[in-house]
């Protein structure tokens, strides 16, 4: 058995090893720490991708059923069970029946209506304790199905964000064409493409992503469930708009309906319908514990918005995206714009926001709105437009504890979506569409009550704050009602969440800042979306200061260098000072010059063990 002193002698030789271990991860590390902050948002970007695509791998097998066709090109039977089946009902030795949705309590494909002339139903009607499984089903009033992991736009697969929220939403088909302007039974029969969205009630275990063991709960935690007099509640929270409450949201998402449909808005948002959805759970393959069950739940229905979301064509601006802004309707970006103002939306990135390879844009998910915040990529000044303006790792660097290192980035795609860019003059002012004016001027002359009972609102605190925007709109005017919102708003601190930033001129190309641009000739690098020629509003640019009469402000351009993007297409991207990256490297050569020293005590102290 080795002896004290040769035992010690070892532990001191290993805590040499590790100290000079120490010493090379904190070179690695230091030297990692002053790389350029562009370029980490590059990697950052790159496990984004790289996550994205393993989820999508391991969900290939559960969820390929539920595209658009197989690979061979060959439509999948199962993608949408026909509406009206030719089915002869023999399907019982395979397994399964073809019922009704009272008859059957799993169903692998259900249709819309009753069952046609001709078709035999031969699913048990008498309760048994046996579950009855079909095959195929019909009487349901909504179909659902998951959604696609990817999508074809302008002949590039495209990735489809499922957004961060933890309530499922399918695609679904519902019929009746006349379902969303409030009238209609489905005598007509159309069928409607529509979203359908649950936030609780959803039976069997639901993944709302196939690939995850999270699963949507059985049950909703509703306290209200009718709607309240104005002066006596209970009432549903305004803390936020959604929760696992199936009538608040409903109220809540029933009344931006009625909002943007008398404002003249609802070409550019979708109409929404609360009822009571009799389907079933996806097929899933038969894979999953929630495959085809039967489902009776309140859900919240919504006009399919064509296209894929904004944030699927990247960041990177080219000639062909450029182009395809030039095709976005001016006065849809004004009505969307004049949408998230009217509703105080906290949440309008780019996954909420749909377009076309025809520049057709539509607004979904508005979930975070009717608060005293502003949080728009359509409008500067908030979160959502600065994130795409500078970069995410910039704006929310308190997430990684580099605000002092990190640097802003050039613009991206999103920021392109600014509505300065798109309308006369490049400020809306109080020049407002007709129909727009005179909903302002209805609530105006209401009462606070009747706010809250027309439009069926979840909360008397929503009227009051929704009557008091419109009455901002007729008197201060767009921009000036936006820097309101903002200057009650606490700024930007490197957090993530709805703050508020000092306004930027505007930037509607290239030749008007730098952007993440690439594949641009010299010639398409001066041109713009519209005009490069974009007058700044004194009332719209700057620091947002509390009084909304003393908005004006001098233009302050922070961190991005005005320089025009035809710089970017011939230099890398910019970088950390040399005197900055001198200070790093001379700071680590202190720190190890100390540790040097320590480990040569430690070799004196050895040495004398040694001897004695």
């Amino acid at each position: 058995m080795p002896s004290r002193p040769r035992r010690a002698r070892r532990a001191r030789r290993w805590c040499v090893v590790a100290l000079a271990a120490a010493c090379a991860c904190a070179l690695v590390v230091a030297r990692a720490r002053v790389v350029d902050a562009s370029a980490s948002s590059n990697v950052e970007r790159a496990r984004a991708r790289l996550r994205e695509a393993r989820e999508a791998a391991a969900a290939r097998g559960d969820v390929e059923a539920a595209r658009e066709g197989d690979d061979d090109g060959e439509e999948d039977d199962e993608e949408e069970p026909g509406f009206r089946s030719d089915d002869d009902g023999e399907d019982e030795d395979e397994g399964g029946f073809v019922g009704t949705y009272d008859a059957c309590d799993t169903c692998e494909a259900c249709a819309l209506g009753d069952a046609p002339d001709g078709v035999a139903l031969n699913a048990p009607t008498k309760k048994t304790k046996r579950k009855v499984h079909c095959k195929t089903c019909y009487g349901c009033n909504v179909l659902i199905g998951r959604m696609e992991q990817r999508a074809t736009f302008r002949d590039d697969a495209v990735d489809v964000p499922h957004g961060a929220s933890g309530a499922p939403v399918w695609k679904g088909k519902i019929m009746d064409g006349d379902f969303f302007s409030g009238g209609g039974d489905g005598e007509n029969g159309e069928v409607l493409d529509v979203f359908v969205k649950a936030w609780c009630g959803v039976r069997g275990d639901y993944k709302r992503l196939i690939w995850t063991k999270d699963t949507v709960s059985e049950t909703c935690s509703d306290r209200v469930t009718s709607h309240p007099t104005f002066t006596k509640g209970p009432f549903c929270s305004a803390e936020r708009g959604m929760a696992k409450r199936t009538f608040c949201n409903g109220a809540f998402l029933g009344a931006l309906d009625k909002i943007s449909h008398e404002a003249g808005l609802s070409d550019v948002i979708p109409r929404a319908k609360y009822m009571r959805a009799k389907t079933f759970a996806p097929w899933d393959e038969g894979k999953e514990t929630s495959s085809g069950v039967k489902q009776d739940m309140d859900v919240m229905v919504f006009g399919a918005a064509p296209g894929v979301g904004f944030e699927s064509l990247g960041p990177r601006i080219t000639p062909t995206l450029l182009e395809l802004l030039r095709k976005i309707d001016p006065d849809r970006i004004l009505k969307l714009a004049l949408f998230d103002l009217l509703t105080s939306q906290g949440d309008r990135h780019g996954q909420n926001i749909f377009i076309t390879e025809d520049g057709l844009i539509h607004g979904i998910d508005n979930e975070s709105s009717m608060r005293n915040q502003l949080n728009s990529m359509l409008i500067p000044g908030g979160q959502k437009f600065e994130t795409y303006r500078v970069g995410f790792i910039h704006t929310v660097c308190s997430l990684r504890n580099n605000c002092d290192t990190a640097r802003p980035s050039p613009s991206t795609l999103g920021a392109m979506l600014d509505y300065r860019c798109y309308v006369d003059g490049g400020s809306i002012g109080k020049k407002y569409p007709k129909q727009f004016e005179e909903f302002l001027r209805k609530v105006d002359a209401m009462e606070e009550e009747e706010v809250y009972e027309y439009f069926g609102m979840a909360t008397p605190e929503f009227a009051t704050k929704f009557k008091a925007r419109v009455h901002d709109l007729l008197d201060l005017g767009f921009e000036r009602t936006a820097k309101k919102l903002y200057a009650g708003m606490l700024p930007g601190d490197g957090r993530f969440g709805n703050f508020q930033y000092v306004i930027q001129p505007p930037c509607c190309g290239p030749s008007m800042c730098k952007l993440d641009i690439i594949g641009f000739s010299q010639e398409e690098s001066q041109s713009c979306i519209h005009s490069c020629d974009v007058p700044i509003d004194p009332d719209f640019v700057g620091a947002n200061t509390p009084n909304a009469s003393n908005a004006s402000a001098a233009a302050n351009v922070g961190g991005i260098d005005p320089t025009p993007s035809a710089e970017l297409t011939s230099s890398p991207p910019p970088s950390l000072s040399t005197a900055s990256r001198d200070d790093a490297i001379a700071a680590l050569k202190s720190k190890i010059d100390d540790l040097t020293k320590t480990l040569e005590k430690l070799r004196q102290v050895d040495d004398t063990i040694e001897k004695s």
